[in-house]
């Protein structure tokens, strides 16, 4: 969604040129891409009405879409967050595994603060897929985070990573 500010419009307008950027290399580099693409790894607030996440939640939309809660980057110690993984299939059909992880560097070591297989599934192009998971409570561990998606598929493995804040 962009707002009716300038700046907001030029934000959305570079983060496409951007993605467009991203994918031209592949193309021009001939480089096979995974066959599974990740899109997105969030975290946000759990729904206590149960109605997000979902998929194709808005009636009378012409497109396929998806409702989470907001993306957080900033997670308060001693709350639990919903974590939402997206995966569009490129080439792969077989069976995957989805899970995350959220971790840190602690003392330069990386600790796994929580982590968890989420499912295994069927899959075959050009399948998109949403996966969500409830974590445990955020650890009192202030500072940087990296929460991780990842997808195993056959030998291979993609993941998407997102930075998050721990207070």
């Amino acid at each position: 969604m962009t707002s009716n500010h300038p700046q907001g419009k030029v934000a959305a307008a570079l983060a496409v040129f951007t993605l467009t950027v991203g994918l031209s290399a592949y193309a021009q580099t001939h480089v096979t891409l995974p066959p599974m693409l990740p899109t997105s790894m969030t975290a946000g607030l759990i729904d206590p009405a149960g109605k997000v996440p979902a998929i194709n939640g808005v009636p009378g939309s012409q497109v396929t879409n998806l409702d989470v809660s907001f993306p957080l980057a900033l997670l308060a110690h001693g709350n639990r967050y919903v974590y939402s993984i997206t995966v569009q299939d490129n080439s792969y059909t077989g069976s995957c595994t989805v899970s995350y992880a959220l971790t840190q560097v602690q003392n330069s070591k990386k600790v796994t603060l929580d982590s968890a297989k989420i499912t295994t599934f069927k899959t075959a192009p050009p399948d998109i897929w949403l996966w969500v998971a409830t974590g445990k409570a955020i650890p009192n561990s202030p500072g940087l985070a990296t929460l991780t998606g990842s997808f195993k598929c056959g030998t291979t493995t993609s993941s998407i990573k997102s930075t998050v804040l721990l207070q």
